[in-house]
């Protein structure tokens, strides 16, 4: 799920369901799948990749199936939900966000995407939205971990020309239009009672 401050939550991730319990969501399309359980068809794949493959790898770690989605989505794939598959996750299950260079990463990737892949048009209605919860993750770092709040921005920063040069390819290829994003966005107060 993708949320108006951009924001990306796996659906139902830490729920536990017993054995052959019902999925408690439909079937359907949805904004993007995680990789940790995904299945693409092959076609889809090569339509929306990168020169070097399905993942971009200037991401490193964190939020290139995210970056796919929209990569998916605007080379004109729809993107579902089917409830009869299922598999087991273990969120941060490698332990890569313990290492100081996937931190760094992990802070700048969210920002690269809107970068790489949204517009001041299709950001503007949720700009504030999107401030207050850089601000908040911004905050939060700088007193949980402040090498990453100072250092982490400049991994996005020293690869800006090479971000939109990734962009200024994908308006040649699938055209500038980014409004297809607002039917997928959610209302923040629906996360926010999800987690509760």
């Amino acid at each position: 799920m993708i949320f108006r401050d951009r924001i990306v939550r796996n659906r139902g991730a830490g729920l536990i369901l017993e054995k052959n319990a019902e999925i408690p969501w439909p079937e359907g399309e949805v904004f993007g799948i995680s990789a940790a359980s995904a299945l693409f068809r092959r076609e889809a794949l090569e339509s929306s990749r990168e020169v070097e493959g399905p993942f971009d790898p200037d991401f490193f770690a964190y939020f290139e199936d995210v970056d796919l989605d929209y990569r998916m989505h605007r080379a004109g794939w729809k993107l579902g939900f089917v409830p009869d598959a299922w598999g087991t996750h273990v969120l941060a299950g490698s332990g890569g966000r313990r290492e100081m260079k996937v931190r760094l990463r992990a802070y700048g990737n969210r920002r690269r995407i809107l970068w790489k892949h949204e517009s001041f048009s299709s950001l503007a209605p949720d700009l504030p939205f999107i401030i207050l919860q850089d601000l908040y993750g911004w905050l939060r770092a700088l007193f949980t971990e402040p090498i990453v709040c100072i250092a982490g921005p400049w991994y996005l920063y020293t690869d800006i020309g090479r971000i939109l040069r990734r962009r200024k390819s994908y308006d040649t290829r699938w055209g500038r239009g980014r409004t297809w994003i607002r039917g997928y966005l959610r209302p923040e107060r629906e996360r926010l009672t999800e987690r509760a």
